[in-house]
């Protein structure tokens, strides 16, 4: 039967792994017909591997007792070295997130002086602009009083020069001369 040999060899790892050796296990594990894997299953009952299995000798489970300590110690080297790569790796995070925390801290409190600092600075710049709305007051004051100063003067320019030219009308016909100062304007601003 073409196959065959595949499926026994599928029947005795079936066995071997603790399987149950079924036509369909076989037929699934080697991948042949189910007449050639009824077969197989069939050959491996006969042969009678199914049946149960003697103790272990004392000699093999001494070995055995022996090659599963090692392992057990082995394998428990491997994970104590791990669990401490792994503790120190979690320190080491431990102490990172400490000192974010106190970088944080820092920063907060930065922030805070910095915002105090802002506080500060946003009334003594409110303080400045009342002095420099009062002092744009002040100026306004002063330019009104330098215009009404200027105007005054020109009136009184015109006055003096009105009363001059009557005084010099009066002296020519009194018959005297008049005099020959004029009063001229004042040119200081």
């Amino acid at each position: 039967m073409p196959g065959l040999d595949r499926a026994r060899d599928a029947a005795e790892s079936l066995g071997a792994e603790g399987l149950p050796v079924t036509s369909r296990s076989v037929r699934e594990r080697a991948g042949v017909r189910m007449s050639v894997a009824t077969q197989a299953a069939r050959d491996w009952a006969a042969r009678g591997v199914g049946e149960a299995v003697p103790d272990i000798p004392p000699a093999v489970a001494a070995r055995f007792d022996g090659l599963w300590r090692e392992a057990f110690v082995a394998a428990r080297k491997g994970f104590d070295a791990e669990r401490a790569g792994f503790a120190a790796r979690l320190e080491e995070q431990r102490s990172e997130i400490e000192d974010l925390d106190d970088a944080v801290r820092s920063y907060e409190g930065e922030l805070r002086r910095v915002e105090e600092n802002a506080v500060t600075i946003g009334k003594q710049l409110g303080e400045r602009e009342g002095e420099i709305d009062e002092l744009r007051r002040e100026l306004v004051q002063e330019r009104d009083r330098a215009r009404d100063a200027e105007q005054r003067a020109a009136r009184a320019e015109a006055t003096a020069l009105t009363l001059q030219a009557t005084l010099d009308k009066a002296l020519a016909a009194a018959g005297g001369k008049a005099p020959s100062a004029k009063p001229t304007r004042r040119t200081d601003g």
